[in-house]
Order: structure tokens, then sequence, then C-alpha cells
């Protein structure tokens, strides 16, 4: 069996690996993280915006790196094109198409959708690849790291930023956008930080709005523990980070709250927020014990809806608990922090 576009056959072939979902848009828009490979090894990756309730693509940002293929608007897409029980979706490059086929109902439209293998018959029109690997799946992705010796040892930090990936428009220069100057784009993102001791417990959150191309940091003693609901500091906590679009108050006030994150606000993780986490490692020399502090990237990981749900709960249970005072960190500062606490 073959699709003809134009001069252009593609193979059928079978499509596994992984694209990740995280929805950034109330309503019915759902934006589905996308990632996979050709079957020549390279790798595509970005967003598709559906509404699942009209069962059609509203928006793309698919980028090809292997061939400098930015591929951000939907050329042409059909229910009946991937044959029955396929979407087609052929999506405009820079110089060329991406033909994707999402799995979808009988009637062969989006309406509730909720992810599957990507069909397979997708390909890269111009350079004759099929896709060789992808799945959508409703998981989005977050971000993982733990810090230890945190009494002892002294403090640990977090790094962040937020890449401009999610921008759509040039400000004017000193533009006001959120109770922001900004100088160059919008796009701030919510990066809500939810802190675990060893224990499974969650004993803090709160939440940062990141600009694109700013720095935000937070020290995990001062900072993210500085309220914790327990008098008891943990020695060592598991962060969690998980970027949502901040809500929008009268006069375009921006907002962030840790407790109120949903599926309908989330952001995908990879291109749009980087992190990075320093934490304190004991060190035997011959003077005696002392420790030393390491940095490494925060790992991304699989938002299921199950671990959605439990983060935010337990963070609303400490804004209650505490009254507001106590289980809600202090949050970030717009600083680059380093081993010792600021």
């Amino acid at each position: 069996m073959s699709f003809t576009f134009g001069t252009f056959v593609g193979r059928l072939l079978l499509a596994t690996g992984l694209l990740g979902l995280a929805a950034v848009t109330a309503s019915a828009s759902t934006v589905f993280q996308v990632s996979g490979t050709f079957t020549d090894g390279s790798p595509f990756s970005g967003t598709l915006t559906i509404d699942t309730v009209a069962g059609t693509v509203l928006a793309a940002n698919v980028t090809i790196p292997s061939v400098s293929q930015t591929c951000n608007s939907i050329f042409t897409q059909s229910v009946a094109g991937g044959g029955p029980g396929f979407y087609e979706v052929d999506l405009q490059c820079t110089s060329e198409k991406f033909i994707v086929f999402l799995p979808s109902d009988p009637a062969g439209d989006l309406l509730g959708y909720t992810g599957g293998s990507i069909a397979n018959g997708s390909f890269q029109n111009g350079n004759g690849l099929d896709v060789a690997a992808g799945t959508v799946s409703e998981g989005g992705s977050f971000q993982v790291r733990y810090a230890s010796n945190l009494i002892n040892g002294g403090d640990a930090v977090v790094n962040i930023t937020n890449t401009g990936a999610s921008a759509t428009a040039n400000l004017t220069p000193g533009q006001i956008v959120g109770g922001v100057n900004q100088n160059n784009i919008n796009g701030d993102i919510c990066v809500n930080i939810y802190t675990f001791a060893a224990d499974e417990q969650e004993v803090a959150c709160c939440s940062c709005l990141v600009t694109p191309n700013g720095l935000w940091s937070a020290s995990v003693n001062t900072a993210l523990l500085s309220s914790p609901l327990t008098p008891l500091l943990p020695n060592e906590v598991v962060v969690k980070l998980i970027s949502s679009t901040p809500a929008v108050g009268i006069g375009g006030a921006q907002t962030c709250n840790p407790a109120t994150v949903g599926p309908g606000n989330l952001i995908g993780t990879p291109g749009n927020t980087l992190a990075w986490g320093g934490t304190s490692h004991a060190v035997t020399t011959a003077a005696g014990r002392t420790f030393q502090m390491t940095e490494t990237p925060f790992i991304s990981a699989t938002l299921t809806p199950a671990e959605l749900v439990r983060d935010v709960q337990e963070c609303q249970f400490l804004q209650i608990l505490g009254s507001g005072q106590f289980g809600i960190c202090k949050g970030c500062k717009n600083v680059g922090l380093g081993a010792t606490a600021q």
C-alpha cells in the first residue's frame, strides 16, 4: 500500500517510539509534545495543537534539525487521507512538507483524541524519509532531580531558564507584559516546584514566573524549605518541576499557583524549560571529611495524570493546612546561584 503526495510516494512503515503530550491551553485545545526519528535516524520534535471537540489540528511547530526545517503551519489536513482510522496532517516546512498520520476514530476525525501510535505512513516529503519511530501518549514531561546532605553538607541550588520556545511574538522595547518589563519576546512560563522528602511526603510547593532568556534560581534550604509544614527539615529531597501557562488577570497581570495546575494549562518541558541543580557530596581527604558541590541537569520524566493530580492536590493541602504561612516556599530570584546560598 502507498500514499502519493505530488510526485512523492511514501512507503507504509510501522511506526513505534515516543511522543509526549502536554496540554497548554484551556477548553478543547490540547498541545501534544512531538518527538521521533526518521528511517535514517535523524530526529524531529515540536508540538501539534489539536481541538479534540472539533476533531481538527489547529497549529503546529515541528523542527527537523538534520535538514534545518521548521514546520510551523498546516498546509492541509484531511480525515480521509490516511485511510480508515487515520487523520492526515500535511505540515508546511521551510522548503518542503512533513506528512503525519495520526490514529483516529473510525470516522477519521480527532474527536476526543487521547493519543496512540503515530500512523505508519508518516514521512518527510522532500528528503524521502519515512518516520521510523513515534507514538502519542497523554503523559506530559516534567523534570526531576534530588538534593542531599542538606543539613550536614550545606545547601543545594536550582537554576532555571525559559528557552523562549513558547514565544509567539516580538515585543516593543520596554513593553509591559503581565507586570513584567520585557525587551524581547513573549512566552512567560510558570515553573511549579514540588519538593518531597525521602519518605515520599510533599513538604513544600511554590511557583516561579520565568521569562524567556532569563535566569531564575532558588536555594533548596533558604527558599524551597524556608517554611515547611512540619518542623523537621529533611536532609535530602526530591525536587519536581512542572511547567504551565500563567493565569492572566486584570490588566494582563500574570500569576502562577502550583495548586491550580491541571491538564488544561501544562506546557511540555522539552525545549521550553531547562533546569540544573547542585547538591553536596561527602568527600574524605587527608584533612578529614568535607563536602563538595556538584551540578547536573534535571532529568526529564513522564508525567502521568495520576502523578500530576497527586502533586497538585498535596500542594492544595499544604496551602490549606499551612494557612499560607507554612509549606509554601519562597520561590525564585532573578539570579544564578552557585555553591553558596544567596
